[in-house]
């Protein structure tokens, strides 16, 4: 029996003292790793989750140079530099594969053609304040 419920109560705690060999939650990847680099790089001494103790173990080079793509397309304002910067960290993640992660986005399945901005596709991404719940009636409006 899977009680939904108390899945995040067994889960989280595991996830957060590292203790699991392969871990799985429904679309944990955010969609724009500038929006959550605390899933993707070494932001703090045990992010992200799937590397807890970076910060005693910094030979993962790969991750290092990762982290520095990320960090260094934060704070540049240069989109060329970005666009660089994220290639490569997307590269190194390509190649090492430290997560997988699965779900896909959410799609509005039903609304009246009498309503006006219902968005075609929708994102369970918390850093989007996404539409993985009901589209929220403020963006909705009544046309003429």
């Amino acid at each position: 029996t899977n009680l939904n419920i108390a899945l995040r109560d067994i889960i989280w705690p595991r996830r957060l003292n590292g203790d699991y060999e392969i871990h799985h939650w429904g679309l944990e990847g955010p969609d724009d790793p500038l929006g959550r680099p605390q899933d993707w790089a070494m932001m703090a001494a045990t992010t992200p989750f799937w590397h807890r103790e970076n910060s005693k173990h910094r030979e993962t080079e790969w991750l290092v140079r990762a982290t520095y793509h990320i960090t260094s397309a934060m704070t540049t304002t240069d989109p060329a530099d970005v666009k660089r910067h994220m290639v490569a960290a997307r590269e190194l993640h390509t190649e090492n594969v430290p997560v997988i992660v699965v779900g896909s986005p959410y799609h509005v399945w039903g609304a009246s053609t009498s309503l006006g901005n219902v968005p075609n596709d929708g994102t369970s991404a918390d850093v989007f304040r996404g539409w993985g719940r009901p589209v929220y009636h403020e963006q909705l409006y009544f046309k003429n």
